[in-house]
């Protein structure tokens, strides 16, 4: 069975203000220090566990600003075409993945792209069982 990671990142990060901006989200800020954005922590922790690929669902707004940070390819990029929230948001892109790979046999390892999580072998270990 495939199993793919999805992030979800369609958060705008009004809480953030002044720092995370419409052209500059959250999910692409280094809020941890790292030298590494949300986005980036987040695909590095599935990546080990979603070996089919990991997926980012986003908005229709903070689809170029993740395109243009290089972090996935377009093709991997889900942005919704109207924010329904958090339920929406999943059942619209878990609805995608089954239309771009054609049926519905695979588990999807869903986790955000705000969220510190650490020691990332827990959380690994976590998801694949």
């Amino acid at each position: 069975m495939r199993v793919y990671g999805l992030i979800m990142a369609g958060g705008s990060g009004e809480r953030f203000w002044p720092v995370s901006l419409p052209g500059r989200p959250k999910q692409l800020l280094d809020l941890t220090g790292t030298g590494k954005t949300m986005l980036d922590q987040a695909i590095e922790r599935l990546a080990p566990v979603a070996k089919d690929g990991i997926f980012c669902s986003t908005s229709l707004a903070l689809k170029q600003p993740i395109v243009d940070s290089g972090i996935l390819g377009e093709d991997k990029i889900l942005a919704e075409p109207c924010k329904r929230n958090t339920l929406g948001a999943l059942v619209w892109s878990i609805g995608a993945l089954a239309h771009k790979h054609g049926d519905l046999n695979f588990l999807a390892a869903v986790t955000t792209a705000d969220h510190l999580i650490r020691p990332d072998s827990a959380f690994q270990e976590t998801v694949s069982e």
